[in-house]
C-alpha cells in the first residue's frame, strides 16, 4: 500500500465478487434446472424493505468496526481467540436477540 492512499483490497474483493456473480447468473439463466436439485430456489420478491436495509447497515457497521466478516470470524477464533471470540459471541447474541424479537412480534 502506498502512503496516503487507501487500501484497495475491499474494492478488489467487491469487483471480484460482482464479476463471479455476473458469470454465475448468466450461466443460471441458461439452465432449465440445477444439476443437483429439482429446481432453483430464487427469491420470490425484489422488495427492499426496512429489515433488509437495516440488516445490511448493521452488517456493514459490524464489519467496519471489527474488521471481520461473519464467516471468516469463526475461523479467526483459532488464530485470535480473544478478539474474534468476542465478535462471534456478540454476533450470536445478536442472532438470538433478533429471533426473540421476531418471535414476540409475529408470535411464532
Amino acid at each position: 500500500m502506498l502512503p496516503g492512499y487507501p487500501d484497495a483490497m475491499p474494492v478488489q474483493g467487491l469487483i471480484g465478487g460482482v464479476l463471479i456473480m455476473a458469470i454465475a447468473w448468466t450461466i443460471q439463466s441458461r439452465m432449465a434446472q440445477p444439476m443437483f436439485a429439482p429446481s432453483f430456489k430464487l427469491p420470490e420478491t425484489q422488495l427492499l424493505d426496512a429489515k433488509l436495509i437495516g440488516g445490511a447497515i448493521m452488517f456493514g457497521i459490524g464489519w467496519g468496526l471489527a474488521g471481520l466478516c461473519p464467516g471468516p470470524a469463526f475461523a479467526a477464533v483459532v488464530v485470535e481467540p480473544m478478539n474474534a471470540g468476542a465478535f462471534v459471541a456478540s454476533m450470536i447474541a445478536g442472532i438470538v436477540l433478533h429471533h426473540c424479537i421476531q418471535s414476540r412480534a409475529f408470535g411464532s
